[in-house]
This record gives structure tokens, C-alpha cells and sequence, in this order.
């Protein structure tokens, strides 16, 4: 059993005055503890919170097989306050849940397409577009993810100012390109196809964020352009308006391809819906 279950195994041991003449006998406790599960080739993972008035960690999340019992030598001192320990046991696990998290994101590759409206109408969000966009490949890359990421800027035509970059890569001044012309809807497909045709390996699972403020033409031809798209490729989608009227295309493009649909408003809330979204795939 101890091949398929692995542990991470907290100690919280009690470092104040009034265990002083207890410190051998709880180090050797633990050590006992700790041999048993290496005689059994376990491939644990082992933390220890020493609490008295304030936390101290002499380890975190290491080997099991590594512990020496000499880091619990340690002089016993002050009284003893139970929050104090608690918070120490929150900032292990805690850490633990990142480092879970970063191991997760290296087996799931994600190329994420930005499709971000560029007419004129944005021409006041651009910078909040753009820091919005970074928050979020900021995230990723503090999860040490291996994501690639395309963006497709959309007006009367698309750009393509970044095709399958490592997300690491990422510079906001790409997008700093001046606003201009009107939206359709149908342009802005036609440039999302470009990129998923050019760009499907299949380590990479393709995610879509369609950014607009609504004001655009969307007509049957442009449903039907994005029905063969999702039929092909099968990407997750996230569609945000950021009006909160003027939203009945993006809500279309939403059901078409089974995306999630999100109404916020404009710069800080944007940023967050994005982050958020980050953390979470």
C-alpha cells in the first residue's frame, strides 16, 4: 500500500518551557515514527512545526528518508499560544498546495489564444487590456507552467503580434498598438482559425479568451465560421464582455462552443476575473 499512498506527514510539536524535559523522548518518538514508514519504502514527504509563541519549520516538505532527528534539538523556550501554531501549520500547507499545483501544471499544457477587441471603441482600455493580460500570464508563470500563448488583436482585420510564444515570453508592450476601424465579428474568427490550424500539437490543450466591449456585427456566416472552428478543435473558451449590455453575440459565442460567459467591468475587475482564471485551470 505504501507505493500507491504517499503522505505528507505533519509533526507539530510543542517547543515550549514546559516540555523541556520531554525533547529527547519526542525526538526519539518521531524518529521511531519516521524508520518505520522508510522500512516500508514509503515515498512520504515529511514537515515539522515547532510551536511555542511563535512557529519555526526546521522542515519543510522533504524527504522522509531524509529527517535526522538532530533538527528537533532545538532549546525548549517561552509559553505556548495554539493560533501561533495553527497559522505554522497553515504556511506548510499552504506551501504544500502550491508545489501540488506547480506539479499539476507540468502535466497539463495549455496554449492560450487572446482574442482582445482592438477598434476603436476599446481605445480607452487598452492599458487595462494589457495589465489585465499580464496579471494573468504572470500567474501562470509563477506556477512554473509550460504554456504557450497566441494573441489575436481584432478590428475590421486581425493581427497576430504574438503565434505560440512560451508564456514566459510574454511582453505587454505587444499589445500597445494604436485602436482603430470598427469590429466584426467574423474577421475575428477567421484570425482565431489561422492561429488553431497553424498551432494544434497535442500536448497542448487550446484555451480561448474572446475579449470585446460588445459593439461589433456578428452575422450567420460569422456562427457558422465558429461552429466549424469548435467542431475541429475543441477548445475551452472564456467569453467577457465588458459592457454590460451590448453583450447578446458574445453571449452567443459562449453557447456555441459550451464557454463559460463572463459580464465584468472594465480594468481592476477584469484583471481578477483573469487571474482568478489562471489559478484555477
Amino acid at each position: 500500500m505504501s507505493g500507491t499512498n504517499k503522505f505528507h506527514f505533519i509533526f507539530a510539536l510543542d517547543n515550549s518551557v514546559s516540555m523541556d524535559g520531554d525533547r529527547e523522548a519526542l525526538a526519539e518518538a518521531v524518529l521511531g515514527f519516521v524508520k518505520t514508514r522508510v522500512s516500508m519504502d514509503s515515498d512520504d514527504k515529511l514537515s515539522i512545526v515547532l510551536h511555542n509563541n511563535k512557529p519555526s519549520f526546521p522542515a519543510e516538505f522533504e524527504n522522509i528518508k531524509d529527517f535526522d532527528k538532530d533538527i528537533l534539538n532545538k532549546s525548549n523556550e517561552g509559553g505556548n499560544d495554539y493560533i501561533e501554531a495553527l497559522k505554522g501549520i497553515k504556511v506548510i500547507l499552504d506551501k504544500r498546495s502550491l508545489i501540488v499545483h506547480k506539479k499539476m501544471s507540468g502535466t497539463n499544457k495549455f496554449h492560450f489564444i487572446f482574442a482582445l477587441d482592438n477598434s476603436v471603441s476599446m481605445d480607452g482600455d487598452r492599458e487595462a487590456l494589457a495589465e489585465a493580460v499580464r496579471g494573468f500570464v504572470n500567474s501562470r508563470v509563477s506556477m512554473d507552467s509550460d504554456d504557450k500563448l497566441s494573441i489575436v488583436l481584432h478590428n475590421n482585420e486581425p493581427s497576430f503580434p504574438a503565434e505560440f510564444i512560451n508564456i514566459k515570453d510574454f511582453n505587454k508592450d505587444i499589445l500597445k498598438q494604436s485602436n482603430e476601424g470598427g469590429n466584426d465579428y467574423k474577421e475575428a474568427l477567421k484570425g482565431i482559425k489561422v492561429i488553431l490550424d497553424k498551432y494544434h500539437p497535442k500536448e497542448f490543450h487550446p484555451v480561448l479568451f474572446f475579449i470585446s466591449d460588445g459593439r461589433c456585427r456578428f452575422e450567420i456566416n460569422g456562427e457558422n465560421i465558429l461552429k466549424e472552428i469548435y467542431a475541429t478543435h475543441k477548445f475551452k473558451s472564456f467569453i467577457i464582455s465588458l459592457k454590460n449590455d451590448n453583450y447578446y453575440n458574445l453571449k452567443t459565442f459562449a453557447d456555441i462552443t459550451n464557454g463559460k460567459f463572463i459580464i465584468c467591468e472594465r480594468n481592476l475587475e477584469m484583471k481578477n476575473h483573469l487571474v482568478d482564471i489562471a489559478k484555477k485551470l
